[in-house]
């Protein structure tokens, strides 16, 4: 059941990501009809949303480690109120013609629901 919070800061979150956003496109794998042992059926079918979401901010220097955070990596905020789709990694995003895949979705909760989401990205 959403709490009070959720009433407030799930709109507004929206609110804000409408108003600084850009529209960016997002293309997530969908389940496979391919049947290996066959080899028939399509290897990989995809659904492309376009939606806006922060514009891609460097990680801090602080977080970059070479591994699990590299230089270059990117994250990007989506207002989770009224998304299509719900994140996940490997998803591929374009952005002023910059590709980067998803490395990371952290939801982000207002209370008892996800307000917004969090993605690394890399390109």
């Amino acid at each position: 059941m959403p709490t009070a919070l959720d009433n407030k800061l799930v709109p507004k979150t929206l609110a804000i990501i409408n108003k600084v956003g850009r529209n960016m496109d997002f293309t997530l794998p969908l389940a496979s009809s391919y049947d290996p042992s066959t080899g028939t059926g399509e290897k990989s079918i995809c659904k492309t949303y376009t939606v806006k979401a922060s514009p891609p901010i460097d990680f801090e220097q602080r977080y970059v480690n070479g591994d699990s955070v590299r230089r270059g990596d990117v994250r990007i905020i989506l207002a989770a109120s009224g998304l299509p789709f719900t994140p996940v990694p490997d998803m591929k995003i374009e952005f002023d013609s910059i590709k980067f895949s998803t490395i990371a979705v952290l939801p982000i909760y207002s209370g008892e629901l996800v307000a917004a989401y969090d993605l690394q990205a890399r390109k």
